[in-house]
């Protein structure tokens, strides 16, 4: 079994290939899953993921001179909430090619394949990422076919949560049971919040 790391594909290689100086590479949604290929061959040559189980998401993707970095992250509560826990050992990268999505990059945990729990209402967030960096020309832009969803910063979340807050229909059911409370905020009170703590695992720095 190979270890763990991450490959660009022969799909990468031909699509980067036919591109001209200027046009845009298109990053959609990544996956991972609970397969593991058994040579570096196999693993460029995948066209998808050996055991797909999710979709993931990433942040922006950030330019480093002929190369650009992003992080997959994989979250219990995305999709509707994991319904049934899985051993992750695989993850990757698409991007549109024409019509069509092609899986551009590759990476796998090896045999240090990570279990996340499956999701309950109210409890923690498993969370799973995964740093990767791209080679590709500085003559290409890269972007993202979907909103960045990693990486939401204590601020960002702080910001979040209180605009929710404060919307007028916010948290009906405190509201019936406390009546006018909320109406009768003092500036600078903030409404009760309920935080749930996150198991946060980085794959490599």
């Amino acid at each position: 079994m190979i270890p763990y790391g991450c490959i660009t594909t022969k799909a990468f290689s031909g699509l980067v290939a036919g591109m001209a100086a200027g046009q845009t590479l298109t990053i959609t949604p990544a996956m991972v899953g609970s397969g593991c290929p058994q040579t570096l061959e196999e693993m460029a040559a995948l066209e998808d993921l050996v055991q797909p189980v999710a979709a993931a998401v990433s942040t922006r993707p950030v330019r480093q001179e002929d190369a650009v970095a992003l992080t997959v992250e994989y979250r219990s509560d995305l999709n509707g909430g994991l319904k049934t826990g899985f051993n992750l050992s695989e993850f990757g990268i698409f991007a549109q090619d024409g019509e069509q999505e092609v899986l551009i990059l590759y990476g796998t945990l090896g045999e240090h394949p990570q279990w996340v729990e499956a999701y309950t209402p109210g409890g923690s967030v498993d969370t799973r990422r995964y740093p990767c960096t791209i080679p590709i020309s500085r003559d290409l832009t890269v972007t993202i076919h979907y909103s960045a969803a990693a990486f939401v910063t204590a601020e960002e979340a702080d910001e979040m949560l209180s605009a929710h807050n404060h919307a007028p229909d916010a948290h009906p059911e405190l509201q019936a049971v406390m009546g006018g409370y909320f109406e009768g905020e003092q500036p600078g009170q903030g409404r009760p919040n309920s935080l749930y703590g996150n198991v946060v695992f980085d794959f490599g720095e």
